[in-house]
């Protein structure tokens, strides 16, 4: 088998002779370090429904985790040069450093991200809109999602008596009530749809309504509410949907779907929002706004409730699609729910064929309303046939539209103020922000950021929702920090994969600066050599029956303590690049036996013979780590010998952990995990024999006050 191996050290013998250079067994070494980051995700914000945003203030990602990967052993290359001939032997070696590799990644900070909001104004203006009846009486169909984890008790017992709260707006028409949980029952691995049915012609509603809300908190931690609303409406085992009925989907949670935003169940399509949506709108065919709506009692990403773990950003985006502005949700910290049922309740009743709401709010005495039949027919509907609150139309008892008339109304909207700037929540990174005029994005040369104002080059046009995104104007770091000084050179950079050499190193080789910052959230790998101190010992092999060992220099004979083929030197003595030579005497035989330091792998050697035959397998032979040679030499001949081996190692130090002491520590080989080891400090030694070929695996859990703090909040500025 060919090599082509880089020599480390050229040795030179005089009548058969074999030194070796081996560099010293290092007690401690240092693997790849990876540390596990936390950092915050996106924050939504509203500026149609609320005055006053609450937007989170950044916070500095901090590790929760260390992780270390280690090879057992190191290979290493060895090459060197023998020659056959006269009796002494001499043997150049150079004095070194012991060096180490070691590679540590970073994770950039990730800046608050924004979502604002803003509803262009327009002049008065005629609005003409069309409803179509569908039954005679109104059927609704409510699904509530109650969160049954462990954090949820004070909640359920909140709403658990207060039915007629969710129902208060639609007394008299045809309701029912589906209750399940979030926490999703398998059976075949297919979701089970376990749920309670209330009914509004039962004498008992309020008793099943409480008992069903009191679900209990011994639930799934992964709230899959979103998961949990499609099987409560398909619901294959009990149907209970009505064809023509309206359908509400209520979602009460203190955290998000899936935890947050879709962390825990990743890879399902139930891990956003848009699942629920899709079969609303495709498999039962409704229209959201229209006979369907999606409400919710959690924590709003704009005014998080402070014992939630996390906020709704997906339950938010769910009440709002479609919702015109309307405020179909409330705070699951409020104290009572009273008031946002209430709400709730009355914007179900929109949905009820006894009621059509308009999109505006027309202004006194312009609405006009004309109803047609389906033979043709039209008439004009007087004062006494309905009402109108707002933009609420109800039909008075008994003058509902018949099944299949058609409702046009005729109104008048009042003007709402135009304007050319708005002011966002947060300072914004100009290279960041994305402006979205309904739903197509405009140029970055139609507006320009002054401080927290946005102005518009040109006034957008009327009734445009202006949607801004942006990430908070927060300075990204530069410069990441070597927690050991690196040597000269060594220094290699990527990010996110891609190598960079766009950096420079301070004077001590202990902090690394980018010329540009990483972008948000991007993972940065650093590898570098640093130095552990001076090599003081040095493996040298030695031929059978060699005696009379001298190390000298320039300057004559030094001493040394030679154990096994091993020779240590005196700190005194060392100086980096310094050439020393081992002298000593060896007898003459026909077959001549040499111990080398280690033991070459298979298949790795590699003998450079001179002029006469003399080849590995044939005059020279190697066996476990000795090499036995019988070639017939008559004059003087060198020979080039290189082969790799393995270096055990025997300790394993994960860098970067300021308290050993008091984090939690893990040991795996090849994936497998052990407790028979034993650490001091930050150095782990396994108690047993490991393969060369295994990988070691470190784990340091931070102390839970040392790990990711809550992040503060802070307000934004008044619209």
């Amino acid at each position: 088998m060919s090599h082509d191996f880089q020599p480390k050290l050229r040795t030179y013998f005089i009548l058969m002779s074999l030194p070796f250079f081996i560099s010293c067994s290092q007690n401690e070494f240092h693997g790849s370090v990876r540390r596990m980051p936390t950092y915050s995700g996106d924050v939504t914000v509203s500026a149609v429904d609320t005055k006053e945003a609450s937007v989170p203030v950044s916070l500095e990602p901090k590790a929760e985790m260390l992780m270390g990967s280690f090879p057992a052993a190191r290979t290493e290359i060895e090459s060197l040069r023998f020659t056959l001939d006269t009796r002494e032997v001499s043997t150049d070696f150079e004095l070194k450093d012991i060096l180490q590799d070691q590679t540590q990644v970073f994770r950039q900070m990730t800046r608050p991200r924004h979502t604002e909001r803003f509803q262009q104004g327009h002049p008065p203006s005629a609005q003409h809109e069309t409803f179509d009846q569908q039954s005679r009486r109104g059927m609704v169909d409510i699904l509530l999602v109650i969160d049954d984890s462990i954090s949820m008790k004070e909640e359920q017992r909140n709403l658990s008596d207060k039915m007629h709260e969710l129902v208060g707006a639609i007394e008299g028409s045809d309701w029912q009530i589906g209750v399940i949980t979030t926490s999703a029952v398998y059976e075949n691995n297919v979701p089970q749809c376990v749920m309670n049915l209330i009914r509004s012609t039962e004498a008992d509603a309020d008793e099943k309504f409480k008992k069903a809300v009191l679900a209990g908190t011994s639930g799934d931690r992964n709230e899959q509410g979103i998961l949990q609303a499609v099987v409560g409406l398909s619901c294959p085992t009990h149907p209970w949907l009505r064809p023509g009925a309206s359908v509400a989907v209520l979602i009460v949670s203190d955290e998000d779907n899936c935890s947050a935003d879709g962390l825990d169940c990743p890879g399902t399509a139930s891990a956003k929002e848009t699942f629920l949506i899709d079969y609303v709108e495709k498999d039962l065919g409704r229209v959201i706004g229209k006979n369907a709506g999606f409400y919710g009692i959690f924590s709003p990403p704009a005014s998080p409730c402070q014992t939630s773990s996390n906020v709704g950003l997906q339950y938010q985006r769910l009440v709002d699609y479609k919702a015109q502005g309307a405020l179909n949700y409330g705070n699951i910290c409020d104290v009572s729910y009273k008031s946002t049922l209430n709400r709730i309740s009355d914007s179900i009743a929109t949905l009820l064929s006894s009621q059509f709401e308009l999109k505006d709010l027309p202004l006194p005495s312009s609405l006009q309303l004309k109803m047609q039949l389906s033979d043709g027919t039209e008439r004009w509907l007087g004062p006494g046939d309905y009402s109108i609150d707002q933009r609420t139309i109800s039909f008075s008892p008994g003058k509902e539209p018949p099944v299949g008339a058609q409702l046009r109304a005729d109104y008048t909207v009042a003007g709402l103020p135009m304007w050319k700037e708005v002011e966002l929540g947060d300072a914004a990174a100009l290279d960041t922000i994305e402006v979205m005029f309904d739903d197509d994005t405009i140029a970055s040369d139609d507006y320009r950021l002054e401080g927290r104002t946005l102005k518009f080059a040109e006034m957008p046009p009327a009734e445009t929702l202006i949607r801004v995104q942006y990430r908070s104007d927060l300075p990204l770091p530069k410069t990441f920090n070597l927690p050991v000084q690196a040597q000269a050179g060594s220094v290699q950079a990527k990010i996110d994969g891609q190598e960079t050499r766009s950096f420079q190193l301070d004077p001590l080789q202990r902090a690394l600066t980018f010329q540009s910052a990483p972008s948000d959230g991007a993972e940065i790998e650093l590898h570098w050599t640093y130095r552990q101190g001076p090599q003081l010992s040095y493996a040298l092999p030695l031929g059978e029956e060699s005696s009379g060992y001298q190390i000298i220099d320039e300057k004559g004979p030094i001493p040394f303590t030679v154990q096994q083929g091993v020779f240590t030197l005196p700190l005194a003595e060392h100086k980096l690049g310094k050439i020393l030579t081992l002298r000593y005497q060896m007898p003459d035989f026909n077959q001549r036996v040499f111990a080398l330091a280690h033991e070459p792998l298979p298949e790795s050697a590699q003998l450079d013979q001179g002029p006469i035959t003399c080849r590995i397998g044939g005059g020279v032979v190697i066996k476990g780590s000795t090499l036995t040679s019988t070639c017939g030499v008559t004059s003087r001949t060198e020979f080039t010998l290189s082969y790799l081996y393995y270096v055990m190692q025997t300790d394993f130090s994960l860098s970067g952990v300021i308290e050993p002491e008091r984090g939690q520590w893990r040991v795996q080989v090849d994936g497998v995990p052990t407790d028979d080891f034993e650490r001091k400090g930050t150095v782990i030694k396994l108690n047993f024999e490991v393969p060369p070929t295994a990988r070691i695996g470190i784990q340091y859990l931070y102390p839970e006050d040392l790990g990711l703090k809550s992040a503060p909040q802070g307000k934004g500025e008044k619209l």
